[in-house]
């Protein structure tokens, strides 16, 4: 639960600048992450303004099974 409070936290204090994020960025999400939902990632990358993002979701056996 303190994982999910201080994701909270982070998640204010960047929110206000991922639209300044303009350089192209990678963003790396373990399949099973709990602490931080796929829907969280998307939100993420929804606010910031490159034209030029990548998520990788990494599974359990440290591949990346899915780039987009």
């Amino acid at each position: 639960m303190k994982s999910l409070v201080e994701i909270a936290k982070l998640l204010d204090k960047l929110n206000p600048i991922l639209g300044n994020i303009s350089q192209p960025i990678l963003i790396v999400h373990g399949e099973n992450d709990r602490a931080v939902s796929t829907k969280g990632i998307e939100q993420i990358t929804s606010s910031i303004s490159s034209r030029y993002q990548s998520i990788a979701i990494i599974g359990k056996g440290g591949s990346c099974n899915h780039v987009r």
